[in-house]
């Protein structure tokens, strides 16, 4: 039996009629060298890793970890704390689809906390159809803002006795705004259920609803810094664990 507190290894050996024990301290190869007065390439080379050799950590490693797990923690806590970001404004825009197959313009808006940004949620009950709506964001004098756009598509069914779907009846867009005011959306899209547009203009699963959130913190640039620190973290410890897993095999 040996048991090991690197660089102690205390070793016990016994039979019938005794018990022997021996402690045992691991000596690195160039001290080895050193006591019988020869160099160290003179001695056989050292293969895998002993029972109770050392693993010898730096000072800036062991540090590292601590630090970089307590960014870790700290972008986690902000990912977590931006999801509940933002106000959300209490207008809620219901558009159906025959007025956004022309030209639809909403009624005017309040943005009060800017520069900030702000997220459009537009909202659609298609099942297996889409819709993709062309945005313009218009202030008070009149004169576009930003453009962008926003697509709803969910489509589900069944293969082979199993069920299954994909795409999204919610796209959310977040806009960055400079000046508070009042704000309007231009509106055009169309809607389908295949890959092109149909006419139906008073089908209800086609009627958007639009709500808007000002002042929100992006979450994913919290996450992707956490993804960062994960990725040191990992960095930084397997190393270590690589070495503990390489003793314990060469021990078996």
């Amino acid at each position: 039996m040996d048991a090991i507190h690197p660089p102690f290894m205390l070793s016990a050996e016994w039979s019938k009629e005794e018990l022997s024990w021996s402690k045992g301290i691991y000596i690195h190869r160039e001290d080895v060298a050193r006591a019988l007065g020869c160099r160290p390439a003179d001695l056989p080379r050292q293969h895998g890793v002993g029972a109770c050799q050392p693993n010898i950590v730096s000072t800036f490693r062991r540090q590292a970890v601590y630090v970089v797990l307590l960014f870790l923690m700290i972008a986690v806590g902000l990912s977590v704390s931006s999801c509940s970001s933002g106000m959300t404004r209490p207008e809620v825009f219901t558009i159906p689809r025959r007025e956004y197959a022309t030209e639809f313009l909403t009624a005017p808006f309040l943005i009060n906390r800017a520069p900030g940004i702000c997220q459009f949620e537009f909202r659609a009950p298609v099942k297996n159809q889409w819709v993709y709506l062309d945005v313009a964001l218009i202030n008070g004098d009149d004169a576009v803002v930003m453009d962008f756009s926003a697509q709803m598509s969910y489509y589900s069914g069944v293969s082979g006795g199993e069920s299954w779907s994909e795409g999204s009846q919610t796209d959310r867009v977040p806009v960055r705004i400079q000046t508070p005011g009042e704000y309007r959306l231009l509106i055009k899209g169309q809607a389908g259920q295949g890959e092109t547009a149909n006419n139906s203009l008073n089908d209800p699963s086609y009627t958007v609803q639009i709500r808007i959130k000002e002042d929100i913190i992006l979450t994913r640039y919290y996450v992707a810094f956490a993804i960062l620190m994960a990725i040191a973290l990992i960095a930084l410890v397997l190393p270590r664990l690589s070495f503990e897993s390489r003793r314990w095999n060469e021990d078996s």
